[in-house]
């Protein structure tokens, strides 16, 4: 059961949605060195995060956006995403 979360008038996030480092490596299917390196703030166009304190979260439907962003006929632009080529 998903737990909905009121971050502003209208906008509504379920709680599901949020997710750890290791969950989005899980989801994306990559490793977790991958996910912390695109978090830098060094990274060109990095991940969108939540930073609550020490910890790391992210926004499921903001990391979709930023991957549709990345995706170019099917490849990552910047040739890092997940498999090698």
């Amino acid at each position: 059961m998903s737990t909905v979360l009121q971050l502003l008038p209208g906008d509504t996030l379920h709680s599901n949605d949020l997710l750890t480092p290791n969950e989005l490596a899980e989801r994306l299917k990559v490793p977790l060195s991958w996910v912390y390196e695109k978090t830098r703030r060094r990274s060109q166009d990095p991940l969108p995060v939540i930073r609550i304190g020490k910890y790391v979260r992210f926004c499921w439907p903001d990391v979709v956006a930023w991957l549709a962003r990345h995706e170019v006929n099917g490849l990552d632009k910047h040739a890092s995403f997940g498999a090698k080529q």
